[in-house]
């Protein structure tokens, strides 16, 4: 074992963070059994360590001598944690994609600054649609930009669907889902938007008539 995969073995995220720094190979391996690092961290059952991991590139289908990938371990253990993180990762290069114009485009899909904050809007594991909403306000500049994020998250849907053979149906699901919960939210805001006006055009028309009454007197 490499102290890397020693370290994820102890759940140590702190060493780990440290090897990784200093360049040790996230998918190095020369264990009898073919573990990677992953598979350790999703054995000792720490989920941020298993996210540190894959945003460092871990292969998410590398296989031990039994054929099992770090997900299957960590669900045959009972770290279901660690299997909806692993599940529910969706790597940085993804989101890139977005973030520059693509053929005919004159501008990117998703604004530059956004990209950090989609990314970790996607990734998270609890999709109630209130946490959904909570999120869309909680990471920078979602919330303003909700337009331009459900337009990305019909493109990823689509994207995936078409996959053929390597089709996601889960991730594809999820795509869809948040879609439709994004989709919600703006309706909602501009219902917001549309009672505030009234408001506002009912408060101007009673000072109207306040001043032409006083203008009679």
């Amino acid at each position: 074992m490499s102290p890397l995969q020693h370290a994820c073995y102890k759940g140590n995220k702190e060493i780990v963070q440290m090897l990784l720094d200093q360049g040790a190979g996230v998918n190095a391996c020369q264990h009898e059994h073919t573990y990677t690092a992953l598979h350790f961290a999703a054995l000792s059952g720490n989920a941020e360590l298993c996210h540190l991991l894959m945003s460092y590139g871990a292969r998410l289908t590398a296989t031990n001598s039994v054929g099992r990938t770090p997900a299957q371990m960590a669900a045959f253990v009972g770290n279901h944690n660690c299997v909806a993180t692993i599940n529910n990762f969706i790597p940085k290069a993804d989101i890139d994609y977005y973030v520059k114009p693509q053929g005919l485009q004159t501008e990117s899909m998703l604004p530059p600054h956004l990209a950090d904050s989609f990314h970790k809007f996607i990734i998270q594991i609890n999709v109630h649609p209130v946490r959904v909403a909570m999120n869309l306000q909680r990471y920078p500049g979602l919330l303003e930009n909700a337009t331009k994020v459900q337009k990305v998250l019909e493109s990823m849907h689509h994207k995936e669907m078409t996959k053929g053979a390597e089709t996601n149906e889960v991730m594809a699901f999820k795509y869809h889902y948040l879609n439709c919960v994004v989709a919600e939210v703006i309706k909602f805001q501009k219902r917001q938007e549309a009672m505030k006006a009234e408001k506002i055009d009912k408060t101007n028309e009673e000072g109207e008539e306040k001043n032409q009454t006083l203008l009679k007197v």
